[in-house]
């Protein structure tokens, strides 16, 4: 069946993922500054390419905003994992936007082999590649930042890790179209916590980098509990600079994460 305009709600309507695009956080602070901006500010992170066997990158930076599709019956150990703070917006809105489901590799698999190589073969070739042929690095490039082992070691911090079965995740990433003097990817000698700062705080300042929304895009605004959800509405109301009628549409939309399980604690 053609996708129209009279039918596309309900062939875009998934009966297995959820119909949301939800950003999770950790801090209260982070959920206000989106509100405040209407948008998702690109941040550096640091994603491992162990699964890749890269003979000398371990790793890139590379800035993103990251989305999950879970339903919110299923999301419980995901909001435990990073952060029980987050913005829901209607993923058919933004399907028009660059925002893009991530694939999860088998790093046993010859799919990832032929990746691995692939990227030794750019990697170790010194040459420039024929103007014709350059859109080759790029996509390889491409599927770089959209690719991700099905499991892997999370580091929570210096002393602290754990194994995480990365597919459960169900990963959609919104990477930024950068202003030239901004790199995509970070030199390995700023593939470092301070790098990785310093290019966040750039991107700031560059709002044409931002993923921006309206506030009828937001399905769910959702915090811990009861006192935090009243802090978010203090702020909606005193602080916001929207008209009356949207801070009370976003007031409406605040869910409570401790309803998702009562055992997140």
């Amino acid at each position: 069946m053609p996708i129209t305009k009279s039918n596309i709600d309900e062939l875009l309507t998934s009966h297995n993922s959820a119909n949301i695009l939800c950003n999770y956080m950790r801090r209260i602070e982070y959920l206000k500054m989106i509100l405040k901006n209407l948008a998702f500010i690109p941040r550096y992170f640091e994603e491992k390419l162990f699964y890749l066997n890269l003979t000398n990158i371990q790793s890139i930076s590379f800035p993103m905003t990251c989305f999950c599709d879970i339903p919110l019956s299923k999301v419980a150990m995901h909001i435990k994992n990073y952060g029980t703070y987050g913005i829901a917006l209607d993923k058919k809105i933004h399907l028009n936007k660059d925002i893009q489901p991530i694939q999860y590799i088998n790093e046993s698999s010859d799919f990832c082999k032929i990746i691995s190589r692939s990227f030794e073969e750019l990697l170790g070739n010194n040459t420039e590649l024929d103007d014709k042929y350059s859109f080759l690095y790029d996509c390889m490039l491409s599927t770089l930042l959209y690719i991700k082992p099905i499991y892997g070691i999370m580091e929570r911090n210096a002393n602290q890790s754990e194994t995480l079965y990365f597919k459960d995740e169900c990963e959609w990433r919104y990477i930024p179209t950068l202003p030239d003097d901004i790199p995509t990817i970070l030199p390995q000698k700023h593939n470092n916590d301070n790098g990785r700062r310093f290019y966040s705080d750039a991107l700031i300042s560059h709002k044409e980098t931002w993923l921006k929304f309206e506030v009828n895009d937001i399905k769910y605004i959702i915090v811990p509990d009861k006192e935090k959800a009243d802090e978010i509405i203090r702020f909606i109301i005193d602080e916001l600079k929207i008209k009356d009628f949207e801070k009370y549409q976003l007031i409406s939309k605040i869910e409570l994460a401790e309803n998702f399980n009562k055992d997140l604690s």
